[in-house]
């Protein structure tokens, strides 16, 4: 493409050679170029010169000028025929061919034709505009700019993004165009937040269109469109708890979380998160686990749209500290009517250190108590009622039923809340008495009274110097000459039990029987194995082909020729012959064997 050139052509002599010089002059708002072509002649051999009247024409995109004037053409002379200028209106875009042709003569000389014709390419004249746009956020102004050929053409802007499509300025001739696009483009990318749209801008000259040319632009979901979270419900799901307590109840509750969200401008809700108490759990309906932590618990929800945008909501919920009944201490001893200690009363004090949940006071708390007789299986109440929510005190049942002092007792606690009871037992002794004898003279009791027939019981520490059992000691019933003791402790059994050990080291026990005798001994820790013990390894060798062995530790393999190739070598082992451990898992323990 060119504004401006020059070409060449034949004539009926030899020596003269015509020449056209063209130059086009363009009209952006009117799209055409008004193109001059110059015929010109020389001659390429000196000493010689053509003159004469000249006659021809110049044709310019078919449009043919006629010319005739009086020329010397001598070398090299570029002599002037004719100039011939014709408009030439462009195509739509702006492109255009024109061809440039000459025709002339002088008559009576041997300059007798004029052969020269030549089709140029004009500049491209700009017609539609190119709109520039960067990237854009739905919701927020952008700028659109346009830079026309010429100063009188205007614009119509449209958009299209997806299936929705719009105009954004009608034949405007601002060079800068505001415009913000609509939320509601977000419809057509409800699984992205980033999409790609066009930008058609079509030129005009007056009413007359030039032409469109469409940019793409990417168009960004805006930050502020995230999806909504409408409500977040939480309920307690263990029955009963909601209404006996009116909040959550630690290590006993189970929160039921439902959510409703949606997601914006066609996106939807592809997942939910709900963490209660730092645990989390996913989607729109869960039940928690059994919720561990007290106070006020957190319950966070976060969903996210189809377009990975996210959007939380944060709840707490009261929950009740609670843990089951608890009874760290209780004794009990043996008082008077009137409260004061006594070993041979026939009342019982309690001296007891007992917790139960409060829970905002609405928690059930019942203390039953009961006894026996220690000889007796059935238990008749003492009292019941309202249990503290803490005790550490003495309760001193005055008004109890009474005991005999000739009879020891259990006297039974009971703690019972909503959820759960405890009990614990407490024994009070008979009163004590040196030495007691069963009513019906069968038993007897040292320290206590008697309480039981056919027995002997003891309520203070005994010390015996030897016991002996139908003629044996005890250490004779208990261990035996021949038994074995073992422990983890070093200390030597005859100095727990008595009589006469043997220490037994380095050694497993066996049971005896057919195969192994009792006494026998034997055994290896480590243990070198030999050829007979080592199983049978069949080993082969794997080849392509025929095979003769010639000679013990050789093959011999036949090339493609059927000539023999001969391996030789020794046999080699990697085995260490090192003996291996021959040790069990095991536990290292003190042995001892009583030998009398």
């Amino acid at each position: 493409m060119a504004l401006s050139g020059a070409f060449t052509g034949t004539t009926g002599n030899q020596h003269i050679f015509p020449t056209i010089k063209w130059s086009a002059v363009q009209s952006i708002d009117g799209n055409y170029s008004d193109v001059t072509a110059t015929l010109y002649y020389s001659r390429s051999n000196s000493g010689y010169t053509t003159s004469g009247t000249w006659s021809g024409g110049i044709t310019i995109d078919g449009q043919w000028t006629a010319g005739s004037r009086y020329i010397e053409v001598s070398y090299q002379s570029e002599t002037l025929a004719m100039s011939a200028t014709v408009r030439v209106y462009h195509e739509a875009d702006g492109s255009r061919n024109v061809t440039i042709s000459a025709t002339g003569y002088i008559s009576g000389t041997s300059l007798t034709s004029t052969d020269i014709s030549q089709t140029v390419t004009l500049d491209t004249i700009p017609r539609a505009t190119t709109a520039v746009v960067g990237n854009l956020t739905m919701g927020e102004s952008g700028t659109i700019t346009l830079t026309p050929a010429s100063p009188s053409f205007t614009h119509t802007i449209r958009y299209y993004f997806g299936e929705a499509s719009g105009v954004i300025a009608t034949k405007t001739s601002f060079k800068s165009v505001s415009w913000t696009p609509p939320k509601s483009l977000a419809e057509q990318i409800p699984r992205a937040a980033v999409g790609i749209g066009a930008i058609h801008c079509t030129t005009y000259n007056g009413n007359t269109e030039i032409g469109t040319i469409s940019t793409s632009v990417k168009i960004t979901v805006s930050d502020d469109m995230i999806p909504t979270i409408s409500a977040v419900t939480i309920a307690e799901t263990v029955a009963g708890l909601a209404d006996k307590f009116g909040a959550y109840v630690q290590s006993k509750s189970r929160a039921k979380v439902d959510v409703t969200a949606s997601g914006i401008y066609g996106s939807s809700i592809a997942s939910c998160e709900v963490r209660v108490a730092g645990f989390l759990y996913t989607g729109t309906s869960i039940t928690s686990n059994m919720i561990t932590a007290s106070g006020d618990v957190p319950v966070q929800v976060k969903v996210t749209d189809t377009r990975g945008r996210s959007t939380s909501s944060a709840k707490t919920i009261t929950v009740l500290p609670y843990s089951p009944p608890k009874i760290s201490e209780l004794s009990a001893k043996r008082i008077d009517t009137t409260g004061a200690d006594n070993d041979d009363g026939t009342r019982v004090a309690l001296t007891m250190a007992y917790a139960i949940a409060s829970l905002d006071g609405k928690n059930d708390r019942t203390i039953t108590l009961s006894y026996r007789k220690e000889t007796e299986t059935e238990f008749a109440q003492i009292s019941t009622g309202t249990a503290e929510i803490s005790y550490n005190d003495t309760l001193r049942l005055t008004d109890a039923p009474e005991i005999s002092a000739d009879d020891a007792y259990v006297i039974r606690v009971v703690l019972q809340d909503y959820f759960t009871s405890i009990t614990s037992d407490v024994r009070v002794e008979s009163t004590f008495s040196l030495l007691d004898f069963y009513k019906d003279g069968t038993g007897g009791a040292a320290g206590k009274a008697a309480t039981q027939p056919n027995l002997f019981e003891f309520g203070m520490p005994v010390s015996f110097q030897q016991i002996t059992v139908n003629g044996k000691t005890l250490l004779d019933w208990t261990h035996p000459v021949g038994s074995i003791y073992q422990s983890t402790k070093s200390t030597d059994p005859a100095d727990l039990f008595g009589g006469t050990w043997e220490a037994i080291n380095n050694v497993f026990l066996l049971a005896a029987g057919t195969i192994y005798r009792p006494g026998t001994i034997g055994g290896e820790s480590e243990v070198t194995l030999t050829a007979d013990e080592i199983p049978e390894i069949k080993m082969s060798y794997q080849y392509t082909g025929q095979s003769t062995v010639i000679g013990t530790d050789a093959i011999r393999l036949y090339d493609v020729n059927g000539q023999p190739n001969q391996y030789t070598g020794p046999q080699s082992s990697n085995c260490g012959g090192k003996a291996h451990n021959n040790m069990p898992p095991y536990l290292a323990v003190y042995t001892w064997k009583r030998t009398a």
